[in-house]
């Protein structure tokens, strides 16, 4: 074995710190999320009218009129004609995805999808959010990825803080332990994971009229 005690590294420390003893992957993972968040791999405003980055099928229009800007995307799908939008350049699993998003009718569903194949399936997560004052208000995560032994799909719900009309901040958190639901800044429900995520594209779409933006 050899010493290290005389010898000399040139270089800087910040936020420094010791523990007593090993770190769960978990800890680890937390610790570097909240010093050094995620770099920004996409944005979009639609501002600029370009969708050339997009998988665009299904009834999805590029309009005037947004969350703060000039243009946004309103999708209106139903079971005969779902949407199938995605960003091309995103085939991830874990990370911090955020997108603004308004329900334009009473019966305007919205669905974010994540880790999710590039077909019209689910294989991944989904997010299910139905406004206060609609039909069947709810704010739902399902895991179709792990299907339970009776073919359940895993999932968590809650009430949803929104109403239709009303234009929302909706965060996901993807950890390997965990997808957790926020809007507007406030958190709603959380999806424990059994197994880690497959890559995947992250899914914009709507039962009936959605409309999104950033």
């Amino acid at each position: 074995a050899s010493s290290l005690v005389n010898d000399r590294w040139t270089g800087k420390f910040d936020d420094f710190g010791i523990w007593n003893r090993a770190l769960s992957e978990e800890e680890v993972e937390n610790i570097y999320y909240e010093g050094n968040p995620p770099i920004e791999t996409f944005f979009a405003d639609f501002d600029d009218g370009d969708l050339s980055d997009f998988n665009v099928e299904g009834d999805v229009v590029l309009e005037s009129g947004s969350y703060d800007g000039s243009n946004m995307v309103t999708t209106n799908g139903s079971g005969a004609n779902p949407i199938n939008f995605f960003p091309l350049s995103i085939n991830e699993s874990y990370g911090v995805y955020s997108v603004k998003v308004k329900s334009n009718t009473s019966t305007g569903n919205i669905y974010l999808r994540l880790a999710d194949t590039s077909e019209i399936q689910n294989r991944g997560i989904t997010i299910g959010l139905n406004p206060s004052n609609s039909d069947d208000p709810t704010a739902v995560i399902y895991n179709y990825q792990h299907l339970e032994a009776d073919g359940g799909v895993p999932n968590s719900r809650t009430n949803p803080n929104f109403n239709w009309n009303e234009w929302i901040d909706v965060e996901l958190d993807v950890s390997k332990s965990s997808v957790k639901l926020s809007v507007n800044g406030e958190f709603l429900t959380e999806l424990e994971l059994q197994e880690d995520l497959l890559p995947g594209r992250f899914k914009l779409e709507s039962f009936r009229s959605v409309s999104f933006d950033d």
